[in-house]
């Protein structure tokens, strides 16, 4: 098959390949380099006949569209047809033009060279073309976003493997818009600092993106409510949340089936472990004073196999207007022990606010002092103290032992 040649320079061409005697010949277009147009490629015959006709365009050239076109026969070509090889065969059925086609070897995905700078605008959406647009784009500011911003390519027509590579440069605030690049979601101190670049590649169906970008900072983490860390609270597969402390000395423990934040109890250990300084804070009003022959716990039972240990007592009394009389003195005691363990003298007939400290108190021949999972009792030792409208508070600091 002969061609007569036609090269192709940057600023474009016009051709009509019909001869004086109505025949049309076929073209060899070809470049001696690669060539980015500043004119329009046409190569459009005169067809003057009714009948049907046909010529064969071999495409030797390597264009770069820019702004501009090839045009053959009245159809306008892709990038992708316009910077490889191949042969575009034109035929005429007698009324209009038609044309196929084909690539030398493999049809090789569209990769456009050049880099494009996209200045931001506050919101809306950037659809590139494949074949058309330049495979790498830079998304630019200085952009202050009002609305979400999105990034993404066409589909329709598109070879599988074209790629683009999407590069954000900074200079972008979000505030509480979305920017998205190809489905990859740009958080605001990388819309902000740039250093990102999102590769997408189209798969025959849709494009598929990853982001690489520079080292994560803590300021790439999205802010979570204050005074709480991001975890699952439930017993199921689900989306982390932020879990508050919302008291201090809070810490994070397992409730069941849920986290939970809270102070640590007697439930949060092993029952058969060594507990060292536990606080037993109880707080007796004037009525309870009043009633106190009647036993009144103030250290819960230790639990099975174990004995509370108690390394002191001390009492804060809180006068009213008037003191107590009468039976004032106070035993500390387990109810199965033999003995009492602490002793207050006089302790109920404070007349003026102010600290006290039991005092131990010494048997003098063998007598147990201390039983297994009971609780620590105090109690007047005679009867019920008269008069009087203070209150008290007592700490006991304690240990629970195994036995």
């Amino acid at each position: 098959m002969n061609y007569v040649k036609q090269q192709i320079t940057s600023a474009g061409v016009t051709l009509n390949n019909a001869t004086p005697y109505g025949q049309l010949y076929n073209v060899l277009a070809y470049t001696t380099a690669p060539v980015t147009l500043l004119g329009n490629v046409v190569i459009n015959p005169t067809v003057s006949v009714g009948f049907p006709t046909s010529f064969d365009l071999r495409w030797e050239a390597n264009l770069t569209l820019s702004t501009f076109s090839v045009v053959i026969v009245g159809i306008t070509m892709a990038q992708d047809q316009v910077n490889q090889t191949g042969t575009f065969s034109c035929y005429y059925d007698g009324t209009a033009w038609s044309v196929q086609y084909f690539a030398d070897g493999k049809d090789q995905p569209q990769a456009a060279q050049g880099v494009t700078d996209i200045p931001v605008p506050v919101g809306g959406t950037k659809t590139l073309e494949a074949g058309v647009d330049t495979s790498y784009q830079r998304l630019t500011g200085p952009t202050t976003l009002t609305s979400n911003y999105t990034v993404t390519a066409g589909t329709t027509g598109i070879k599988a493997g074209s790629q683009f590579q999407i590069e954000v440069a900074g200079g972008l605030t979000i505030g509480a818009n979305v920017l998205t690049v190809f489905g990859v979601i740009i958080n605001a101190n990388q819309a902000l600092t740039g250093g990102v670049i999102i590769f997408a590649t189209f798969d025959g169906v849709s494009w598929v993106a990853a982001s690489t970008s520079r080292p994560i900072t803590t300021a790439d983490i999205v802010p979570i409510t204050a005074l709480s860390v991001m975890g699952n609270a439930t017993n199921a597969t689900a989306a982390p949340t932020n879990i508050a402390f919302p008291t201090d000395f809070g810490v994070l423990q397992r409730s069941g089936t849920g986290l939970t934040t809270g102070l640590l109890t007697a439930s949060s250990f092993d029952p058969t472990s060594i507990v060292a300084n536990r606080v037993s804070v109880v707080t007796l009003t004037s009525a309870q004073i009043l009633a106190s022959n009647t036993p009144i716990t103030i250290v819960p039972a230790s639990g099975l196999n174990t004995i509370n240990v108690i390394s002191s007592i001390t009492v804060t009394c809180t006068f009213g207007t008037t003191a107590y009389t009468g039976n004032t003195d106070v035993s500390v005691f387990f109810p199965s022990s033999s003995d009492k363990l602490f002793f207050g003298v006089d302790l109920w007939g404070y007349a003026a606010s102010g600290v006290s400290q039991l005092n131990n108190f010494n048997v003098a021949a063998q007598a147990f002092q201390y039983a297994a999972n009971e609780p620590l009792n105090l109690q007047t030792d005679t009867s019920n103290p008269t008069g009087g409208n203070g209150t008290a508070k007592i700490t006991v600091i304690y240990q629970t032992i195994n036995i």
